[in-house]
Parts: structure tokens; C-alpha cells; sequence
């Protein structure tokens, strides 16, 4: 949990939104954000129930992690390797 000029953020990853939202959760999924003064020491914990959140937040995407094995995009011919040294 962050604070910001306008407000707070957290981060969510897109499985969580998605959990969220389906038919069987969305009636029951909380998010329980803790606030913490200026020592880092929890002082509040309000919980949200993510369908009340979504209307009066902005949700922006951040990021994927993307995983790959580049040998099969070598061998299959769909990519284009370009010759250079490996640095150390």
C-alpha cells in the first residue's frame, strides 16, 4: 500500500481481477489493506469488498512477466538471431 497526492494504490495482478470478478467470488472478495504510520508499524486494516472498490478506483495495468525458452523460437525459424558477443 502506497500513498499517494490524490489517494493510495496497491498493486493487483490480472488473475486476482479476474478471481474477483467471476460469478463465484465477486460477492465475497475482500481486500484487507493495512495503513502504517511513518515507523512502518501497522495502525489500521480496513477491508474492501472488490466490487464496492472498482467503481470509485482507477485501475491502471503495470506488468507481466513474461516466460519463454528461446530455443524453440531458434529452432522453429521464428525469430531472427543476430550474431554478437555474450557479455560477462
Amino acid at each position: 500500500m502506497a500513498k499517494l497526492s490524490d489517494g493510495y494504490r496497491f498493486f493487483l495482478s490480472d488473475n486476482e481481477h479476474q478471481t474477483s470478478l467471476s460469478a463465484e467470488q465477486c460477492d465475497g472478495y475482500y481486500f484487507y489493506l493495512v495503513f502504517f504510520d511513518g515507523s512502518r508499524n501497522p495502525v489500521e486494516l480496513l477491508a474492501i469488498v472488490a466490487d464496492q472498490l472498482y467503481p470509485k478506483a482507477e485501475l491502471l495495468p503495470s506488468s507481466y512477466e513474461v516466460r519463454f525458452d528461446r530455443k524453440e523460437f531458434e529452432k522453429s525459424g521464428k525469430a531472427t538471431v543476430l550474431p554478437g558477443k555474450a557479455k560477462e
